[in-house]
């Protein structure tokens, strides 16, 4: 296009926002215009010819908008001492350059921005990336980029800037070496490797474990056996902000062992002594479980079992004469437990009454298990002899004491079977269970008691509490030396020091004793109330020998207790007894159905060893108990159900529908030291006893058969699953917390006879490893894996498979009418 010298090109812009139209006039066949405020335009030119314009041209839109904002950001972190250095790089928001000159045109720059502060400006278009120096560890890196253009070179007016690319580059911990495991045993591990301040996070703790200066490994103890653990490790370089780094140990715990080297020892006809060693020696305060059996026929009954049991030997007393006994003698590792070693042995035959040295009965030597034949004649304990009863003393003729002689009975027992009281002074020694634990007793002596005259023994003191009868509570007041203790009647005594407690019978300034055994009936009288729980009275064994329970209850069948049990105290809790024998001193309790004036009778032909007509033992009280306990680590709730013929369906009173750790029971049936007991009678079998197993906690609970009386038939059902609980059944489960109401349930059925039993009736349940059998006379029970090989072998009727692994097995059970086999999986 040629032009003349007064021609020239004319422009307009035209905002669009508000209509303006600005106009550019210009002999150029370009023009620019600057310092244009953001917004939507349109442009348009014509030309001049002299006076004459051509037509405008179309109107072309254009945008003046901010940069878009920078993108893609990345970083990478290079330690740098104890910190980190930090370089970020990122891409621009407009990828086309909006420049061509250097130093004619708008040019593209950015900012770093952390916490408001300009950390640097860069003019460079060509430099996308800025790196921060030591940032420290666990820290938060807040940064913020802005792009912004600047006008033409010289005018150094910022057009605009764009929105900023924001964004936070938490920078990690350094990364902690990864500790180990060491010393494994059965209950404990060492973590290695550790440091100050570390946070151990630990399988089953609520709280982590923190490591102390100069620490660098930690022991974990309790654990239980043949159990995988995980074990967190963390190191906190920010803990304000939880910025942790940390490592994972794994590690499992070594099976348990079988005791070594069980011995028996100090066998007599009535008692003998269990010794073992720890099958791990490296361990010192493993804890066992005791199994003590004795032979009937071809097979073996269960009589004495324990778990937790501290120490390495066991004195079992209360066995029969010339019996066969089997005693299984198991490591307990935490819930678990390791192979039983098994052992036999047989009581000796009690013999005629003898002294133990030729010197006869002037020698101050202890009386053993002897019998004093008929026509021996009146025995008399010269002045100045101490003779100490051990065990058994019957006698079936008159004896005497002089006034100085001296007879002490110490945990043992003198039956008189003739009319007689001995005469001189006598001394019970009465072994208190130990420090600090309460015991319910009573004395043996024909009179009221005075308190005074107790002698503890070897320096020890005791604190004695007496039953408010009118009130029907226990008296908030210690006993003093002047209170009596009527006969036959039991009180709780507290023992201050270890040892036994003497009751001493002292004499009076005329010669004659204070006190004498008691070798007659006695009738108890009291007005009983209603207290917490019932109507109780409290008693005690009134003679110098064991009282036989069954015969008791039997004599007093017309009295109205409830139940027709006797409730003993062990030291921590009460318990249903039915048929066995109350020591020497031995107090215990008896619940009347109404309260009022209520009587009891203690006959001398209750003495176990009085001879009874027959000669033949007393029978066991009718309908015995079903025992059962519920246990965690933390409690131990005991429940009881009976068939009671006379009882309501589904009578409650004493509700064993409730039970809950930690600890406590609905509507208690008696209650002491914090524990409780619950009662249920049924009229029918079978019966479904509902089970509200309430925790305030998720837990491990085991229930417990305690004592299945023959006749009885008991199954625990867990949702779908039913397990046959025989005597001494363990079956462990998870617990939630809340209310479990409607989980449990207990099937309580009559058991058939053995001679009912077939070949078929063979029942296989294993629950946590606790394999259960029900079968008559078994010969052989033997355990293989899934490449046929026998991994366990055993003739009881309960084991544990502990030590194997998980898996699949197959139980073989073999008895005299048949075997069969069954798979159980192990977990």
């Amino acid at each position: 296009l040629t032009l003349g010298e007064s021609d020239y090109y004319e422009m307009e812009i035209t905002t669009l926002s508000n209509s303006t139209t600005e106009t550019i006039t210009t002999t150029n066949i370009s023009s620019t215009k600057t310092s244009i405020a953001l917004g939507s335009y349109t442009v348009k030119v014509r030309v001049k010819y002299g006076a004459n314009y051509s037509d405008w041209t179309d109107e072309y839109p254009f945008v003046i908008s901010d940069p878009n904002a920078p993108k893609n950001p990345t970083w990478t972190l290079t330690p740098n001492g104890n910190n980190y250095d930090v370089m970020v790089t990122w891409t621009k928001g407009n990828q086309v350059d909006v420049f061509e000159s250097e130093s004619d045109y708008s040019r593209q720059h950015w900012t770093v921005n952390t916490d408001n502060t300009v950390n640097a400006t860069n003019a460079s278009t060509n430099e996308y990336s800025y790196t921060f120096t030591s940032v420290a560890q666990g820290s938060d890196l807040a940064v913020s980029i802005v792009e912004y253009l600047n006008s033409r070179t010289g005018e150094n007016t910022s057009v605009s800037n764009s929105s900023p690319l924001s964004f936070t580059i938490p920078i990690p911990c350094f990364e902690i070496e990864t500790p180990t495991a060491g010393e494994i045993t059965q209950t404990s591990a060492t973590l290695n490797g550790l440091s100050a301040g570390y946070k151990v996070y630990f399988s089953g703790r609520e709280e982590p474990y923190v490591i102390g200066e100069e620490e660098t490994s930690l022991s974990l103890t309790g654990l239980t056996s043949a159990t995988h653990y995980t074990a967190e490790v963390r190191s906190y370089c920010n803990p304000a902000m939880e910025r942790y780094s940390s490592k994972t140990v794994e590690f499992t715990t070594e099976g348990c062992y079988s005791p070594t080297n069980v011995t028996i020892t100090d066998i007599t006809p009535l008692q003998a002594k269990v010794s073992w060693t720890r099958g791990n020696q490296n361990l010192s305060e493993l804890q066992f479980q005791y199994l003590l059996e004795e032979k009937a026929g071809e097979t073996y009954t269960q009589v004495q079992t324990a778990d937790g049991y501290v120490g390495t030997s066991k004195t079992f007393t209360n066995l029969k004469p010339a019996t066969q006994y089997r005693v299984s003698i198991a490591e307990q590792c935490g819930t678990a437990y390791g192979t039983p070693t098994v052992v036999t042995f047989t009581t000796s035959t009690p013999g005629n009454f003898v002294a133990i040295n030729t010197g006869g009965w002037g020698i101050p030597t202890t009386w053993k298990d002897r019998r004093i034949p008929d026509g021996l004649g009146t025995i008399t304990i010269n002045d100045g002899v101490t003779v100490t009863l051990g065990q058994t003393l019957v006698l079936t003729n008159s004896y005497t004491l002089t006034n100085n002689g001296t007879l002490l009975i110490n945990n043992g027992e003198l039956v008189n079977t003739t009319i007689n009281n001995d005469l001189g002074k006598v001394k019970i020694a009465f072994n208190s269970t130990e420090q600090g634990k309460w015991s319910f007793v009573g004395v043996p002596f024909a009179q009221n008691y005075r308190l005074e005259t107790i002698a503890p023994y070897e320096g020890s003191d005791v604190a004695v509490v007496l039953y408010d009868y009118p009130n029907g509570r226990w008296s908030n007041d210690w006993a003093t030396i002047n209170n009596i203790v009527p006969v036959a009647e039991g009180f709780f005594l507290w023992p201050f020091y270890y040892g036994a407690i003497i009751f001493n019978n002292d004499y009076n300034t005329d010669g004659t004793p204070d006190y004498t055994l008691n070798n007659s009936d006695i009738t108890v009288t009291r007005n009983v109330v209603n207290s917490s729980g019932g109507n109780w009275m409290s008693l005690a064994n009134p003679y110098p020998a064991k009282l036989d329970i069954a015969r008791f209850l039997s004599d007093n069948s017309e009295a109205g207790l409830q139940g027709g049990v006797v409730y003993i105290f062990n030291g921590s809790s009460f318990g249903v007894k039915n048929i066995d024998s109350l020591l020497v001193c031995e107090g215990f309790f008896v619940n009347f159905s109404e309260s009022g004036n209520d009587s009891v009778t203690f006959h001398k032909t209750q003495m176990t060893s009085y001879p009874s007509e027959n000669n033949t033992k007393s029978k066991s009280v009718q309908n015995p108990w079903i025992e059962m306990s519920l246990v965690n680590k933390r409690d131990k709730v005991k429940f009881y159900f009976v068939q009671n013929p006379l009882a309501e369906q589904g009578y409650d009173k004493y509700d064993a529908n409730k039970l809950f750790a930690t600890t406590g029971v609905a509507e208690p049936y008696f209650v002491t030291d914090g524990m409780n007991l619950v009662k249920e009678e049924v009229k029918e079998l079978p019966y479904y006893a509902t089970l509200n197993v309430r925790s305030e906690q998720d837990t491990l609970m085991t229930f417990v058969a305690d004592k299945i009386p023959e006749g009885y038939r008991v199954s625990l059902i867990d949702g779908e699953q039913t397990i046959e609980m025989n005597e001494g059944s363990r079956y462990t489960t998870d617990i939630t917390a809340g209310e479990n109401a409607d989980r449990f349930k207990l099937l309580i059925q009559n058991n058939v006879g053995l001679n009912q039993v077939s070949q078929t009736d063979i029942t296989i349940t294993n629950s946590n490893r606790h394999v259960a059998i029900s079968a008559e006379a078994i010969s052989n029970v033997e355990v293989f894996n899934a490449l046929g090989q026998r991994v366990y072998q055993t003739k009881a009727s309960t084991f544990t498979l502990s030590g194997v692994q998980s898996g699949v097995y197959v139980v073989r059970v073999s008895t005299a009418k048949g075997t069969k086999s069954q798979k159980i999986v192990v977990e």
